[in-house]
Order: structure tokens, then sequence, then C-alpha cells
């Protein structure tokens, strides 16, 4: 079993994938690569240049969707009613200013990293 294609159809594949685990973890864990190294590995499997084909609003739709979610719609009356009273507008002030600073990060990974992968990408060239 050279990759991960067959590890997981049968039992006797999965087996030998999890008994390869730590020989895989070991040369994984000892292994030093430069940014640069890991941004080329990123990039080839990555498989084609991305283009940009979306415009900002569709961005902020996209960010603001993934960020308030539809719990927002479900929760908040009854966690306002029973539990905050008047600070569930302080709440909301403080949890955006976080969600905010949390979109600043991801734009900055993304404009000096513009591989696909999202959040895997940025983290396996990081640490």
């Amino acid at each position: 079993m050279a990759g991960n294609e067959g590890s997981f159809s049968s039992l006797r594949g999965y087996g030998a994938a999890l008994l390869q685990t730590p020989a895989r973890f070991a040369r994984r864990a000892g292994a030093v690569t430069t940014t640069m190294e890991e941004m080329s590995r990123v990039r080839a499997r990555s498989g084609s240049s991305m283009q940009r084909k979306l415009r900002w609003y569709d961005l902020v739709g996209l960010g603001m969707g993934g960020m308030v979610g539809a719990g927002v719609f479900v929760t908040v009356g009854s966690a306002a009613g029973n539990k905050a009273g008047p600070a569930v507008i302080l709440s909301y002030a403080v949890s955006g200013l976080c969600a905010l600073l949390s979109a600043f990060c991801y734009t900055e990974f993304a404009v000096e990293m513009p591989v696909a992968g999202g959040a895997f990408s940025y983290l396996r060239v990081t640490f």
C-alpha cells in the first residue's frame, strides 16, 4: 500500500495502514523543511493556479454566513430572555470584534499563500 487509496477499502487494508502509523509519525516528526519548500509542495498538490472569480460582496456574504451560521437565529431569543438581558448587545459587539479579527487573520493568510486547501494549507506551512 503505497498511498492512502486502498487503506480503508477493507479491514486488512485498514489494519496495514494502522500498523504503518508509528513509522509514518516518526518520519514526519523529524522532518525539517523550509517555508519555501513547503509552499512549493502545497502549490504542486493544489494542481492549478487559482484565479479570482468572486467579487468583494460575494466574499463578505460567504464570510458572514460562515461566521454567523444558523444557530444565531435559533438560540438568541431564549438566551437573551433567560440569561443575559440587556447585556446581549455588548456580547454581540465583543463577539463581532473577535470574528472580525479572525477574518483579518484568514485574509492575511489567503493573500500571502494563494493556494487551495484553506486552513489546512496555512497550518501546514506555518507549523
